[in-house]
């Protein structure tokens, strides 16, 4: 302010003027700081379109090339710790059981609308006796191709000569353990109200993989879903997956559900459907006679480090490497050689001695054949480790009271080859023997007796 003389003499204050200058400048930075922000998402705008439009590019271009974009399994079967690690064909993701099934026709096989094999089913209590078969690919009827052939489709057919109505839904999945059946089940009885419940598990719950069932995580966040839809994406999740599943880079595999927990599941299950007013039936797992089971990983020292790998696995890779394929060379000198080196180096795989006996028995030699035979039966120890799978189910039946049906029993009682198509999944055979097992139970619990002699 300053002081200026007033018209009669008296000193007056003069009125404060405006600073234009300073509210000039404060304008004009903040019109630079709005440049500069405009600026920068301008930038990040091109930058994303640079970017969608670089992905949309090379997605083009993989959907031209049109490469294998499946997910490499590792030397086992689940070996994985996330669902987005796996897939398999004609299945759909679940984000409790892991997969499900996928609704179709394929061939002669039917999926229904809720993903297990057969026709639809209503909800609800049944006017007719009502059976759910729990169990895994063996139940559902892998590598059957007709939907009546399974045991499931058999058995109403075999108890209604005797009088009993029966209707039976197929609730086994391929892959299934009893940590999943477990889970099963209770969606089973509350919405289907089965009088009867078999339960049929022991199989993948003894696989290995690089986490236990309740450990792994088979929810999938939601952008993984989203990204599932893209080739580019598949590509890329392909090769990081191989690079991360190099047998000498597996770490030590553990089972998909331990021998304790599996009687627990076992256990949960014959108590959940008791609770619920249905009577459980449990079964074992039967395996075929004469094959060893070398599905699990074994130990090797691979360039000093250790390594898992199939017994089959290695021998395929360590074949290629000769230039030599297992089926091809079949006969010859130079898998004989093979053969006597790799049993020096791995005396006790059965599948060696398997495959030794089958090239003695085609070089004329049946006595060193039946040899090789029981060197296979020595070292089979992944059929013994399933052995004590089907003595929990043994022990929970014997505990709890509960029917049992020994199908493995009942198929070392009679070995025959001609009862599986591969060394676990019944052939129509053997899911005759199982329907005609499991009727005469259920005509034994229904009080009644068969008016016929079962067929063979």
């Amino acid at each position: 302010m300053s002081r200026v003389q007033g018209s009669k003499g008296k000193v007056e204050m003069a009125k404060p003027t405006p600073r234009v200058e300073g509210r000039s400048a404060r304008v004009e930075g903040q019109q630079r700081v709005a440049r500069v922000t405009t600026s920068a998402r301008l930038g990040t705008l091109l930058a994303l379109c640079s970017v969608v439009l670089s992905f949309a590019a090379v997605e083009a271009l993989v959907r031209l090339a049109k490469p294998d974009l499946s997910i490499p399994q590792a030397s086992g079967h689940f070996r994985f710790t996330q669902s987005f690690e796996f897939e398999l064909p004609h299945h759909l993701r679940d984000p409790v059981l892991g997969w499900r099934l996928q609704p179709g026709i394929y061939g002669s096989m039917r999926i229904n609308s809720l993903g297990f094999r057969g026709p639809e089913w209503r909800t609800g209590k049944s006017a007719t006796k009502r059976i759910a078969h729990l169990g895994d690919s063996s139940t559902m009827g892998f590598t059957i191709a007709d939907d009546g052939e399974i045991y499931a489709a058999l058995l109403p057919r075999l108890v209604q000569r005797d009088g009993l109505e029966l209707e039976a839904l197929n609730f086994g999945v391929d892959g299934y353990s009893s940590y999943q059946g477990r889970i099963l089940l209770e969606q089973v009885l509350g919405d289907f109200a089965p009088d009867y419940v078999t339960i049929y598990f022991g199989y993948n719950d003894h696989h290995f993989s690089n986490a236990s069932d309740r450990e792994t995580r088979f929810s999938t966040p939601g952008i993984l879903r989203a990204l599932e839809h893209s080739h580019a994406y598949r590509l890329m999740r392909r090769h990081l997956l191989r690079w991360t599943r190099r047998e000498a880079d597996l770490r030590e595999p553990t089972l998909r559900v331990d021998l304790e927990s599996f009687e627990s599941n076992v256990r949960a299950m014959v108590e959940a459907a008791r609770v619920r007013g249905a009577v459980p039936i449990l079964m074992t797992t039967p395996l075929r006679p004469g094959v060893p089971l070398v599905e699990n990983e074994v130990r090797i020292e691979r360039d000093g480090k250790p390594a898992w790998v199939t017994q089959d696995w290695w021998v395929t890779n360590e074949l290629r490497q000769r230039g030599l394929e297992l089926e091809g060379a079949a006969g010859s000198e130079d898998l004989r050689r093979f053969l006597v080196d790799a049993l020096q180096a791995h005396p006790d795989w059965a599948y060696l001695h398997f495959l030794q006996a089958r090239e003695l028995e085609r070089a004329g030699d049946p006595q060193g054949a039946r040899a090789a035979l029981g060197r296979v039966a020595l070292h089979d120890r992944e059929r013994s480790v399933l052995d004590q799978y089907n003595e929990r189910v043994r022990s929970v039946a014997r505990s709890l009271h509960t029917e049992l049906v020994d199908i493995a029993r009942m198929c070392e009682a009679r070995p025959s080859p001609h009862l599986f198509n591969d060394v676990v999944h019944p052939s129509p055979a053997g899911h005759k023997l199982i329907a005609q097992a499991l009727a005469e139970a259920l005509l034994r619990l229904e009080g009644r007796k068969p008016s016929r002699p079962e067929e063979g």
